[in-house]
């Protein structure tokens, strides 16, 4: 970052990245994610993905029938909680709906970036 902007090497790195319009990585992670399970969620992603990810209007359940978001099935271990599904469907959960509820795929994605950049 401090070779593009021509920066002396003490220059504070979260600065650059805001002029850059970059996010650190563990955004970056989280945001790549949530674009996968957006593709997931309107089947647009593999089969193999897309059928690993359980809607609560598909189970039946009383209280999530209304509901369209994944599933979270009880997860006892660390590896578990380190699952793709499982960090997804929390990070999906804590979307706001307006988000959540955007069809197309530009669309979802720059306002995802823009949730995530603030």
């Amino acid at each position: 970052m401090r070779l593009i902007l021509s920066q002396p090497p003490r220059t504070p790195s979260g600065e650059m990245r805001r002029t850059l319009h970059w996010m650190p990585l563990e955004r970056r992670r989280v945001m790549f994610r949530l674009i996968l399970i957006h593709r997931c969620m309107n089947q647009l992603a593999p089969a193999y993905l897309t059928e690993s990810v359980h809607r609560n209007c598909s189970l039946g359940y009383i209280r999530t029938r209304g509901s369209n978001n994944p599933h979270l099935f009880p997860v006892r271990s660390e590896w578990g909680r380190r699952s793709f599904i499982f960090r997804a469907s929390v990070e999906w959960s804590s979307l706001p709906p307006e988000i959540r509820n955007i069809k197309a795929a530009s669309s979802f994605k720059s306002a995802l970036k823009s949730y995530l950049m603030n």
